[in-house]
């Protein structure tokens, strides 16, 4: 250390020279410190001194020196420790500090720089020793720890110098400021130099950094266990609230009638109680082995009845647990699926806080549920939900589950009803205390309430059981009219007469007169009201709206529309907003359509669910002639509404589209404009209700050819990515419209057309903004989310065109330097990465990272992203351990600013596990991809994107490893998930499809195999110039599945061709290098006359000597294919050794070279041609160093 050079004043070299002779430091010539720090109470006297001097004046040094005091008291007995065994580095470092604290500077600025380095140093220099104690007999670490002290005396030493030049208080305030700047310099470059040690020791070899990656691992996963009931009870408060959104427990029905609120007997219990088949039910024991049903007709009071249920039992049944949930088709189709019954018995059962293991349990497991659909609660599956539901129910000592019209339910498949009614079942036979009652209409897809004689388990709601309840309701409500007495009974015997045990026809009949205006009108409606409920209906259109303006007729048909196609809740303003009503008017509309409609708290709904009967029926022997909806028509209405709002020229503004654009890059784009109340509606619901037509309208068609070349698509697009937080909405978006596509006929296909989705739009818009805009930056934000849309479509030749103009353009723009530029040549460099062009993606990307630290701040996610690309690209150039120690320094970065748990964190400890694979450590990588495959799927879900590539990495270590159910279960699911995102030639499914055949292949499932890559040849567009060295990968595996099956001169003829065919030299590739090998052992082991000489020429001009020499002699070929055997063993050292000792070296290096992939298929690591070569367990291969 002591002749170590010190950086000086403006960066001049400078020398102190530092001996320590007996008790003396000398610095600059002059004696600093007389005697040794003997004990951390000497620094703890000099510290109070200082915090004393500067606790009278301002800044912020005084609670610094505070800091000193504290920390110096907290770790006394660690430097006493080091004080003892490190002497030197005592009168060095600690002597200096003392100095500097019995000198307490008068500059304010200065010293609390000086205090915050002290107490950097404090903190620290314990940990500092003991890793130079534990590495240092490693180079590098010893190299970083000298590093280190020299950085400390050079923040150190520059103190005392000014120090004793004179007080800092007559200083003049210039002088303050540059004493000031200096420190800090030396301050920022001293945190440099700890974080290298650190960083130095973690990675000083790969055998320590084998064995810390499983210490890290144990660390994050004690540090997940740890986290406890904190996060569990974050996490639950944004559980519940979702699950509380889906939910719909049964409550009164809502009183949109007047006389609906006459008390019938409110005090009395509910008839059904009464019921042998009921008491039956509740007190038998053993307990009822299926639900109890209790069906009846429309209309008959089931929904009211279901809610006095449930009120009996919370009173009458005080051991027991009360769950409800209604299904309710009148609001939207918001709580029809049935998920939402799910959504009901979870969030009844689960409290705000958990208080059980099994609470908590399950908030754990419902984390990657609400991540992935929390914007979209319906989406989420039935079966992802119940068997927590039945968790909970079996955890209560009892409980009684109401559910309330299960005929309304909407069931995602064909089978998912009797799926559920064994579930119900298989929950009751586990539970000695459970019971459920289901509230039905008659239902034949149920099997309730249709056939001649009742079920063991079944009550059918008769006219005789709710007479006694209908009179009541009658006479009570006839009573509260606006009539004589003599009317009121009138209207009291009228409506007991000819209700028929339906309270809704009971009700619509009352609703009549509660506006009459004189007698005559009471007669005529006790004369003509309708005998049913449907009569009734028909009744309000034929009379009353059918006899409206047109207008007013077209907006109550679009009202009903709305009503019955909605998938979520429509207001009265979102009903004005999305047929452009005037304000207000929407109220008045509802009025003419009563009693269909109702609204309750300012939400419109159809005011039961007969109405929905009424409106779609389809008996032409009782439909209504003046009103005929189809089944299809609200669907078709919505979509027409909705795009035809999204085409708005509100959105078509490029100003408005620009704040988004900013908004969405990063830039701080304002959106202070929000959207109008439909927006959002259209925005999520467009493409779903049109895909929902088997055979939309031309017109219809052509207004959503019209919305997807418009501008106005640009604006849905940003609007999307902000909504959802992911650019795959888009992507989503484009992949139904695909699948519903291919179900039209021809004619309609040729009116939607798609192949330039999303591109057309964002070019239209780039233009817009280069020929007509001030902000000449947005033209290139709008190419910015085409080049990512490229990408995310695999369209990797038109990315890499629109991402190199797009960093051309912004760095002329703005600067190469500016973040904006720094990020577009980012991008611009993957370009170079995913083409194999590694060596100009790692200069690119050394370049941008160098930028990027003179103008970003060091805390910016960017800085560590470049990071990855950086390790990437030493990683697929073979420099395993140069991959590891930049992937570290990332991760380090990432686990500082934004957690363990951060997508930057994750992406690193991936990349580090497969780069740790190739060095050795299989075992070790694969826990790392289950940890990091974990933490995605809780935030997530299992169709997280990259969680799904992580467990294909995962399962092709798995094979690796000879894991056969591991592997497939791994890259099976991976491999149906992308074939149903991405089309059969998207480089992913591609890749994918390779390490399946690979991996059918090894386990012995050839038939499989060939399956797959004949469906990869057929559709994966292999002869595109990008998919090249997959084309080399299909067709090695085809010629191995030949050879495997005996077919030995066809094998031979397929891999030679491929060979022949490649003929260029800038076309050799790492893939084709493993071709030469296995098609040498194909051609030895038939062994024809010339198969030998064959296979030897097969290695021609892979190493050079570096000269012309023409062909390679014998002896360069038996070498090239033993280096290139050791190459494929994974010993690459060792063949660069081979190489050297005679004076050799590869050819192209590049030909060694992998692919950038998520993973790219490893041809080079699988089982040889069957019956050749010994296959090594946990290599792959047996290296045979043939004739050499």
């Amino acid at each position: 250390i002591h002749n170590r050079e010190l950086p000086s004043g403006n960066d001049k070299p400078h020398k102190y020279y530092i001996p320590v002779e007996g008790d003396n430091l000398t610095v600059l010539g002059g004696v600093v410190c007389k005697s040794p720090v003997a004990s951390t109470n000497d620094l703890v006297k000099a510290a109070e001194t200082a915090y004393q001097k500067s606790a009278g004046k301002r800044g912020k040094a005084a609670k610094v020196f505070y800091s000193i005091v504290s920390c110096f008291q907290m770790y006394s007995k660690a430097i006493d420790v080091f004080i003892q065994q490190e002497p030197r580095t005592t009168a060095l470092i600690w002597g200096t500090i003392r100095i500097l604290l019995q000198a307490a500077a008068d500059s304010e600025e200065a010293s609390e720089v000086t205090a915050n380095g002290i107490l950097l140093i404090a903190q620290h220099a314990g940990r500092w020793a003991k890793i130079g104690r534990c590495f240092g007999y490693e180079h590098s670490v010893e190299e970083a720890v000298t590093d280190l002290y020299v950085q400390v005396l050079g923040f150190l030493l520059p103190a005392i110098h000014h120090l004793h030049k004179g007080p800092w208080a007559k200083l003049g305030k210039s002088l303050f400021r540059s004493v000031s700047h200096q420190l800090s310099t030396r301050l920022a470059t001293l945190k440099d130099a700890s974080e290298r040690l650190d960083l130095t020791a973690q990675l000083e070899s790969n055998e320590h950094n084998h064995r810390s990656s499983e210490t890290i691992l144990n660390l994050l996963r004690a540090r997940d266990a740890s986290k406890g009931r904190r996060d569990a009870n974050l996490d639950a408060l944004k559980i519940k609230e979702w699950l509380s959104g889906a939910a719909n427990p049964i409550a009164a029905r809502p009183k949109g009638l007047a006389v609906a609120t006459a008390s019938i007997g409110e005090a009395e219990p509910p008839y059904i109680v009464r019921h042998s088949q009921w008491q039956s039910w509740l007190n038998l024991k053993p307990h009822f082995p299926s639900p109890l049903w209790v069906s009846g007709a429309p209309g008959c009071g089931k929904s009211t009845l279901a809610h006095k249920v449930v009120e009996h039992l919370a009173k009458t049944q005080h051991s027991s647990v009360i769950v409800s949930h209604a299904f309710q088709s009148t609001v939207s189709t918001q709580h029809r699926p049935l998920m939402c019954l799910a959504a009901s018995i979870l969030d009844q059962l689960l409290p705000r806080d958990w208080e059980t293991q099994t609470q908590k349990h399950v908030f754990e497991r419902l984390v990657p549920s609400y991540n992935q659909y929390r914007l979209h609660s319906n989406d989420c599956p039935f079966e992802d939900l119940w068997d927590h539901c039945a968790s909970l129910l079996k955890s209560e000592t009892r409980f009684i589950l109401v559910i309330d019209a299960l005929d309304e339910c909407i069931f995602d498949r064909a089978g998912q009803e009797a799926d559920f009614l064994d579930r119900i079942s298989d929950l009751l036979s586990a539970t000695a205390s459970g019971k459920v009652v289901i509230f039905s209409r008659p239902c034949p897809v149920l099997g309730v309430g249709i056939t001649l004689d009742l079920e063991e388990n079944e009550i059918r709601i008769s006219t005789e059981d709710t007479l006694p309840e209908i009179n009541a309701f009658c006479d009570s409500a006839s009573a509260k009219l606006p009539l004589p007495k003599e009317l009121q009974l009138k209207v009291a015997n009228r409506a007991r007469a000819d209700a028929q045990g339906a309270f809704l026809w009971a009700s619509l009949f009352l609703q009549e007169f509660t506006n009459v205006l004189d007698k005559a009108h009471v007669m005529e409606i006790l004369d003509k009201f309708p005998d049913n409920c449907w009569e009734r209906y028909a009744k309000t259109w034929r009379d009353g709206i059918r006899e409206l303006e047109p207008q007013v007729q077209e907006s109550c048909r679009s009202m009903l529309l709305i009503l019955l196609g909605a998938r979520s809740k429509f207001s009265l303003e979102d009903i004005e907003d999305s047929l452009d009503l005037l304000p207000n008017s929407a109220q008045r509309i509802s009025k003419y359509c009563q009693p269909l409609v109702l609204v309750v708290d300012g939400i419109l709904q159809l005011s039961h669910a007969s109405v929905r009967d009424f409106l779609l029926n389809d008996n032409k022997k009782t439909q209504t002639a003046y009103i005929s909806i189809s089944k299809s028509e609200p669907d078709e209405a919505l979509a027409r509404t909705c795009l035809e709002y999204l085409l708005r020229k509100d959105y078509a503004q490029t100003d408005r589209i620009g704040q988004r654009l900013r908004r969405n890059v990063g830039l701080g784009g304002s959106t202070e404009r929000l959207e109008q109340n439909f927006y959002n509606y259209a925005a999520r619901n467009w493409y779903i209700h049109l895909a929902a037509l088997s055979s939309p309208g031309p017109s219809l068609l052509k207004l959503a050819e019209e919305f997807l070349h418009a501008i106005q698509f640009t604006y849905w697009a940003e609007y999307s990515y902000t909504d959802a937080g992911d650019f795959q909405a888009i992507r989503s978006t484009e992949i139904a419209l695909h699948v519903w596509m291919k179900n039209l006929s021809d004619d309609d296909r040729a009116l939607l057309h798609l192949n330039d989705y999303f591109e057309r739009p964002y070019k239209d818009l780039s233009r817009a903004y280069k020929e007509n805009s001030d902000d000449k930056v947005l033209q290139w934000l709008a190419l910015m989310h085409l080049g990512f849309y490229y990408f995310d479509k695999g369209k990797m030749t038109e990315m890499t065109q629109v991402r190199q103009e797009v960093a051309t353009g912004l760095s002329e723009l703005l600067g190469r330097c500016n973040p904006l530029a720094l990020r577009a040549r980012s991008d611009a460099a993957y370009t170079f990465l995913f083409n194999g062009d590694l060596r100009e993606a790692h200069r690119l990307y050394t370049e941008v990272y160098e930028d990027q630290r003179d103008v970003l701040d060091k805390d910016d996610p960017s800085l560590f992203f470049t990071l990855i690309y950086q390790g990437q690209a030493e990683y697929l150039m073979t420099h395993s351990s140069k991959a590891l120690e930049i992937l570290a320094s990332a991760a380090t970065g990432f686990l500082r600013t934004s957690g363990p748990e951060s997508n930057g964190f994750l992406i690193t400890q991936l990349w580090s596990a497969v780069a740790d694979a190739s060095v050795g450590h299989t075992s070790q990588a694969v826990k790392m991809m289950e940890y990091v495959r974990e933490k995605r799927e809780e935030r997530y879900g299992p169709d997280d994107s990259f969680g799904m590539a992580t467990k294909i990495f995962a399962g092709d270590l798995y094979r690796k490893l000879e894991k056969k159910e591991e592997a497939l279960a791994n890259i099976e699911p991976g491999f149906e998930f992308r074939r149903g995102f991405w089309p059969k030639s998207h480089f992913l499914t591609i890749d994918t499809a390779l390490v399946l055949a690979t991996t059918y292949r090894d386990f012995g499932m050839n038939h499989l195999a060939e399956k797959t890559v004949d469906d990869l040849e057929l559709h994966g567009n292999l002869e595109r110039k990008e998919n090249y060295i997959r084309l080399c990968q299909a067709r090695h595996l085809r010629g191995l599945l030949l050879f495997d099956g005996g077919d030995v001169d066809q094998a031979i003829t397929v891999l030679d061709a491929l060979l022949i065919q490649n003929g260029h030299e800038d076309s050799n590739n790492r893939a084709l290098q493993w071709v030469r090998l296995d098609l040498a052992d194909m051609l030895r082991y038939r062994g024809r006359e010339g198969d030998e000489r064959l296979a030897s020429s097969l290695f021609d001009g892979i190493v050079t000597d570096g000269g012309d020499r023409e062909p390679d002699p014998p002896l360069w070929l038996r070498i090239s294919e033993a280096a290139l055997r050791l190459v494929r063993d994974g010993k690459l050292d060792a063949a660069g050794e081979l190489l050297r000792e005679e004076k050799l070296r590869w050819t192209r290096e590049e030909d060694l070279w992998m692919s950038l992939g998520m993973p790219a298929a490893d041809t080079g690591w699988m089982k040889p041609p069957r019956g050749l070569g010994v296959h090594t367990p946990g290599s792959g291969w047996e290296v045979v160093l043939p004739g050499y």
